[in-house]
């Protein structure tokens, strides 16, 4: 358009010169000055909007990329500059990129894309820490499952962000590499699609029953109180040993806005008569049994006390669930289970099967299972 102003601009004066040689034998301008005043004036106004577009974008680059999460890319290889390119150019930006990864170790004097390639020493999050990331992008495509977990495992751990990025095949399309670059879901560590609970069937046999929950406050009992919540059941027990991690369940549900009666209990499994007590002033209808010993190395050192609770106990509330007709008993076991080869998993071996039994011997009305986890 600028161009064409000026065309305009040329022609027309030009055209004015031949009119005056024509009619009064001299020009106004010399058309070589018209010619020379046009160069002038495009390279002048061109270079001027070039020079302010710049100033512009550099200034608000330079203050964007100050709320950009600063990102590390994992990874080195080929797959990995493909994102980084991708990110690079990405509009808007998402992410602002500090460095690369090299879990061999074997380019600490190097750079890529003029950034510094960190070697990893110790753990990633500590790593992470030196540099003032708050993310990590997994780029790297051959790292393996379990190397890929560990990563997970330890940036989630300290509050870190994990993006991951499929294998790229198509390495021109800038803007379909950017867009797959997401945050990890729990599904993309599955090795299989999954599971989609039936919340039809889940709510007909929690909606407005009495729902007992043992080691409420442990990490399966607590988010199973949390799920439990979401289906409006008449009340839920929440039963513990632990005093202020059920005090603080009991803090957090009770922000929540929910109709649901919340009753927690201080009890221990072991003690079948305080057990007996709940199931006779409640009545539950449903048992979720989360309550045991899990940690395998402490459980080593206190062998008693793993099968006093997760055998002991377990066959307490089994018993009791069905003394009080319960109607789901459901225990909550561990993959240790499976060949046990240390005493916490034994013991947890020992409960599943007094638990299988009890659905044997019991009518089809009391239904009594276990789940690992």
């Amino acid at each position: 358009m600028q161009g064409f102003s000026q065309i305009s601009v040329l022609v027309f004066f030009v055209t004015l010169n031949f009119v005056f040689q024509f009619f009064y034998g001299y020009k106004i301008y010399l058309n070589t000055a018209l010619f020379i005043n046009m160069v002038l004036s495009f390279c002048g106004l061109f270079l001027y909007r070039v020079v302010v577009k710049q100033v512009f974008e550099h200034f608000f680059s330079e203050r964007n990329d100050m709320k950009l999460p600063r990102t590390i890319i994992y990874g080195t290889d080929a797959n990995a500059l493909a994102v980084a390119n991708a990110l690079k150019l990405e509009v808007p930006s998402r992410f602002k990129i500090v460095g690369f990864v090299d879990k061999n170790s074997q380019n600490s004097s190097k750079r890529m894309m003029d950034l510094p390639i960190l070697i990893q020493k110790k753990k990633l999050p500590t790593l992470m820490r030196s540099v003032g990331a708050e993310g990590v992008i997994i780029a790297d495509k051959s790292l393996s499952k379990e190397e890929r977990l560990v990563i997970v495992d330890q940036c989630l751990e300290f509050n870190f962000k994990v993006y991951i990025v499929p294998l790229i095949t198509d390495w021109e399309n800038k803007k379909e590499i950017s867009q797959k670059v997401k945050s990890i879901q729990i599904e993309d560590l599955l090795d299989r699609k999954p599971i989609v609970l039936d919340g039809k069937s889940i709510s007909k046999q929690l909606k407005d029953k009495t729902i007992l929950i043992t080691g409420a406050a442990g990490s399966i009992g607590s988010e199973i109180v949390r799920q439990v919540l979401l289906f409006k059941p008449k009340r839920i027990v929440a039963v513990d040993q632990a005093e202020t991690p059920l005090h603080n369940l009991c803090l957090e549900l009770a922000s929540l806005d929910t109709q649901v009666k919340i009753i927690t209990v201080i009890a221990d499994i072991k003690n079948r008569d305080a057990m007996d007590m709940v199931f006779k002033d409640y009545h539950p209808e449903v048992v979720y049994h989360a309550a045991a010993y899990k940690h395998v190395p402490l459980m080593e050192e206190n062998p008693s006390q793993a099968i006093l609770t997760n055998v002991e106990g377990t066959k307490n509330v089994a018993d009791l669930s069905c003394l009080y007709k319960v109607k789901n008993f459901v225990m909550v076991s561990t993959d240790k289970a499976v060949n046990p080869s240390n005493v916490m998993g034994a013991s947890k071996r020992i409960a599943e099967k007094y638990v299988q039994s009890l659905q044997l011997k019991s009518n089809a009305e009391k239904k009594s299972k276990s789940t690992r986890f």
